[in-house]
C-alpha cells in the first residue's frame, strides 16, 4: 500500500505548492508553516519510494511513534487540516493546526533510520529494460508443448472429416487463462486452414456484445459494408450473400458468453449460406457449446508441472543455457506449482522472472516473496498474476490500475491511452523526451510484462485478457475502499449494511 500513499503525497506536496503561491496563505499569516509543510511531505515520498522497493506496509511506516500522540495513523488528521481551510476560521487555529502536523511528519522522518530507509529519487526507481523480455505476439514459446498438441489435433477435425453436414461448430472450453484464446490462435494461422479455406474470420464477441454488433464485425471482416441502421433481417441476407461469394468459411467465435449471439443472429444465415463452414468456439462455459450443438468439445486441463516449466524455460532460456536451466530447475519447479498450471500466469511471471537474476539465490528470494500470499484478492488473481503486478513501479501500477476504466474486450491504441495518461498527472516530466513519449513507453512496458495484449487482428491495436482486467479492477476497488475509509471510518459498515 506504500504505492497508494506516496500517489496521495505526491499529489498534496503538489496542491501545497499552488496555496502556498495564493493570497489567502499569505493573509493567514502561515505561508512559513505550509512551506515547511510541503518540504515535509515531499520528504515522506521519498522514502515512500523506498518503502515501495521493499515492501514495507506503510502503516508501519507512518504509524506515530509517540505514545502520547492521538492523531489517528497513516491519515495525519488531514481531514480536520482541510476542514480549517475550507471554513477560514481563526488564523491561530489554522496555524496551530499546520504545526501539529508539521511535527508528526518530522517524527515519521526521523523513524526512517527504523526500517533502514534511503530517500530515492525518481530517477533511482526506474526499472531498467531487459533485453530478455519477450513481446506479446504468439510465438512458438508462447504455450507448452500440450497446446501444440491438441492445435494439431483440432486442425485434423476440421479439415479432415468428410460428412454431409456443411456448417459444423467445435469448441474449446475452460476458465480464464488456460490458453484457450491461444489454442484458436494457432488453428486459425495453421497452414491447412489458411489453404483450404477461402475466408478466414476472427469475431471477439464481449460478453455485452448485441447481436447485430456481432453481424457488422462478420460483414466488416468479409470486406462488405452496410448501413448504420440496417435491420436484423438485411445484415443477414449481407453475411449469407458473402459467404456464398467466398464458397468456404473459417469462423473463429472468441470468449463467446450465451449461445443466443449463434442461435437467432450468426447461425441462420451460415446455414443458409449451405457452403462449407467451420467455426471454432472458446468459452468458459460448456453449455453455450452444448446449446450451440457443438460436435466436438475439448476442455483445456491445466498444464502439468512438466509442460509448465517447459514453457517457462522456452521463455527464458535460450538454446544455449541449457546447463544453467538444468541448475535451477529444482527451483523452477516449485514456482510453476505456484502458477496452478495457468499458461497465463506462467507468462506474467516470466516477465518479472527476466528483469531478476537468474540465480539459486534470487529464486529462492523469489519465492519467500509476501505477494505470492496475498489474501484480499481472489484465488485465480493472487499468487503470480498479483506479482507481476507488484513488480512494477509505483508510477506504472497507477498506469495498469487506469485500463480497469475501460469496457472489457475495448481496443485500445496506444498514442489514446498515452494521452489519458498524461492528462491524469501519471506521467512525471523529463528533460529531453515528451511527457506522451514516456507514457508511450510505459504502455510498451506493460506490453512486454504481457499486461497488456496485441490484438492479433490488428497491429496498432492492444487489449487486456480478462484476468488481467479483473486484477486491474480489483486492486483499484481496495485502493477506493482505502481512501473511503480513512474519510468515513463508518464507509465499510454502510456498504455492507
Amino acid at each position: 500500500m506504500a504505492m497508494v500513499l506516496e500517489a496521495f503525497v505526491k499529489n498534496f506536496a503538489g496542491l501545497l505548492t499552488d496555496y502556498v503561491a495564493e493570497e489567502g496563505a499569505i493573509q493567514l499569516g502561515v505561508k512559513d508553516e505550509l512551506q515547511k509543510l510541503q518540504e515535509q511531505m515531499m520528504n515522506i515520498q521519498c522514502l515512500l519510494k523506498d518503502a515501495e522497493r521493499r515492501k514495507i506496509e506503510s502503516h508501519k511506516l507512518l504509524a506515530d511513534q509517540n505514545p502520547e500522540s492521538k492523531i489517528s495513523p497513516v491519515c495525519c488528521n488531514f481531514s480536520s487540516f482541510f476542514s480549517c481551510l475550507a471554513s477560514v476560521p481563526l488564523r491561530h487555529e489554522i496555524g496551530n493546526k499546520i504545526k501539529e502536523i508539521n511535527k508528526r511528519l518530522k517524527r515519521i522522518y526521523k523513524n526512517r533510520k527504523q526500517f533502514n530507509l534511503e530517500s530515492l529519487t525518481e530517477s533511482e526507481t526506474q526499472v531498467p529494460d531487459d533485453s530478455r523480455l519477450t513481446s506479446s505476439m504468439a510465438s512458438p514459446s508462447d504455450v507448452g508443448r500440450e497446446v501444440d498438441d491438441v492445435a494439431r489435433r483440432l486442425v485434423n477435425h476440421l479439415v479432415g472429416e468428410n460428412v454431409d453436414e456443411k456448417c459444423r461448430i467445435f469448441a474449446v472450453t475452460g476458465m480464464g487463462g488456460k490458453g484457450k484464446t491461444t489454442i484458436a490462435q494457432k488453428n486459425f494461422n495453421y497452414p491447412k486452414i489458411q489453404t483450404f479455406f477461402n475466408l478466414k474470420l476472427w469475431v471477439c464477441v464481449s460478453q455485452n456484445q448485441s447481436g447485430i454488433e456481432s453481424l457488422k464485425q462478420v460483414i466488416s471482416g468479409v470486406d462488405r459494408r452496410c448501413r448504420d441502421d440496417s435491420t436484423k433481417i438485411e445484415l443477414q441476407g449481407i453475411v449469407r450473400d458473402s459467404i456464398v461469394a467466398g464458397k468456404s468459411l473459417f469462423l473463429v467465435l472468441d470468449n463467446l458468453w450465451t449461445a443466443s449471439v449463434w442461435i437467432n443472429w450468426l447461425g441462420i444465415p451460415l446455414i443458409e449460406s449451405n457452403v462449407t463452414v467451420r467455426v471454432l468456439v472458446t468459452t468458459r462455459h460448456k453449455n453455450v457449446v452444448v446449446d450451440m450443438r457443438a460436435v466436438h468439445i475439448h476442455r483445456v486441463e491445466l498444464l502439468s508441472e512438466e509442460s509448465s516449466w517447459d514453457m517457462l524455460c522456452r521463455r527464458l532460456f535460450s538454446a544455449k543455457e541449457v546447463e544453467l536451466a538444468n541448475e535451477l530447475k529444482e527451483l523452477g519447479f516449485k514456482i510453476v506449482q505456484r502458477c496452478k498450471g495457468l499458461p497465463l500466469a506462467i507468462k506474467v511471471l516470466v516477465s518479472v522472472l527476466a528483469r531478476q537474476e537468474r540465480t539459486k539465490c534470487v529464486w529462492h528470494d523469489f519465492l519467500q516473496n509476501d505477494a505470492w500470499s496475498i489474501k484480499d484478492l481472489p484465488d485465480e488473481l493472487s499468487g503470480a498474476l498479483y506479482l507481476s503486478f507488484e513488480d512494477l513501479p509505483t508510477h506504472r501500477k497507477q498506469c495498469f490500475q487506469y485500463l480497469s476504466l475501460f469496457p472489457e474486450d475495448t481496443r485500445l491504441f496506444r498514442s489514446d491511452v498515452a494521452q489519458l495518461w498524461v492528462s491524469e498527472g501519471f506521467v512525471t516530466k523529463h528533460e529531453r523526451k515528451l511527457m506522451e513519449q514516456l507514457a508511450e513507453g510505459y504502455f510498451d512496458e506493460l506490453l512486454k510484462r504481457n499486461l497488456l495484449l496485441r490484438n492479433s487482428n490488428f497491429e496498432d491495436k492492444f487489449e487486456l485478457h480478462g484476468l488481467i482486467r479483473s486484477l486491474a479492477s480489483s486492486i483499484a476497488l481496495i485502493i477506493i475502499i482505502f481512501f473511503a475509509t480513512i474519510s468515513n471510518p463508518m464507509f465499510m459498515i454502510q456498504i455492507f449494511d
